[in-house]
């Protein structure tokens, strides 16, 4: 099946989103848990900036879902406001918690991918790419 992808996915692909979006249009669990996906990228609050990874993977899984952009904007609005860790903790090991934030936003690129343009497109690979640099500089001193 890999064979058959125009570029790599993370978890998702055609087959599991068609599986999913079958459950969902069905009444119980899956469609209870999808509910309550929607409501929380509108009701969820982050109490710091690296915690808007995660209504911004929430709401790029459900453009993937759906293919509502609305959805997209959710998205990119949280990635921007969580691209701010790229910038506060220049000298600090902190940037070790780039982890987490880095793999949820990772998916939520990979997810809204196609509705991004361009340009959103390089400013998420920037953020990836600086990333990259911290994890492969980190020295483990504190």
């Amino acid at each position: 099946k890999l064979a058959n992808l125009t570029r790599s996915r993370i978890v998702l692909t055609p087959i599991h989103l068609d599986f999913i979006r079958e459950k969902i249009n069905q009444s119980g669990h899956a469609q209870e848990v999808f509910k309550a996906l929607i409501k929380s990228i509108y009701t969820y609050q982050p109490d710091n900036s690296f915690n808007y990874c995660w209504p911004a993977r929430d709401a790029a899984l459900l453009y993937a879902i759906t293919r509502d952009i609305n959805y997209v904007h959710i998205a990119y609005s949280a990635l921007n406001a969580n691209r701010i860790n790229y910038t506060i903790y220049d000298q600090s090991a902190v940037k070790l918690r780039f982890s987490l934030s880095t793999m949820a936003r990772s998916q939520a690129f990979d997810w809204a991918y196609d509705a991004f343009t361009m340009q959103q497109r390089q400013k998420l690979i920037n953020d990836f790419q600086y990333a990259a640099s911290i994890f492969t500089s980190y020295s483990g001193k504190v």
